[in-house]
């Protein structure tokens, strides 16, 4: 192939692409349902004394139980899964701290929630 051949394929490929539609699209965020995520809500309420905090710490155990053990029919958990409950417990349980520390302080507390993730 010659180099005025291989031009000439070059141009007529450029040109062929001209006439094809670009689309500028925006990049958006979906906010699914994860079988890897829970969301364990709670109340200033829930807050406000040491039985609301364990109560709220117990929901938070059997989501993290939901999160990483599904499916789960048996006694003898994976390492997996217990590496995967411990790490989910340590982190919702340091978001709690978190809002009683708040709530504690005075901050107005609406409506909110503690995310459990299987790590």
């Amino acid at each position: 192939m010659t180099t005025s051949s291989t031009a000439l394929l070059f141009a007529v490929g450029m040109l062929s692409l001209a006439g094809t539609p670009v689309r500028a699209e925006r990049q958006m965020t979906v906010t699914a349902r994860s079988p890897y995520v829970e969301r364990v809500p709670y109340t200033p309420t829930n807050l406000s004394s040491d039985q609301g905090v364990r109560d709220l710490q117990r929901r938070v155990r059997f989501a993290a139980d939901r999160v990483c053990a599904p499916d789960a029919h048996t006694f003898l958990l994976t390492y997996n899964q217990t590496h995967c409950y411990n790490s989910a417990v340590r982190n919702a349980f340091l978001q709690i701290d978190d809002a009683v520390a708040r709530y504690r302080s005075g901050q107005q507390i609406a409506l909110n929630d503690v995310t459990v993730r299987a790590r």
